[in-house]
């Protein structure tokens, strides 16, 4: 799945995470990078 999230751009998927955060980092673990710091408090 991390592979996918290369695809795309680390840019993009922070992106898309922060738009979706709760959609993506449920299907993608590439959300739970930059969102690992304490970001579901």
């Amino acid at each position: 799945m991390i592979v996918e999230c290369d695809n795309i751009g680390v840019m993009e998927a922070i992106t898309d995470c922060i738009i979706l955060h709760r959609m993506l980092c449920f299907f993608t673990q590439c959300c739970f990078f930059p969102f690992t710091s304490g970001s579901e408090s």
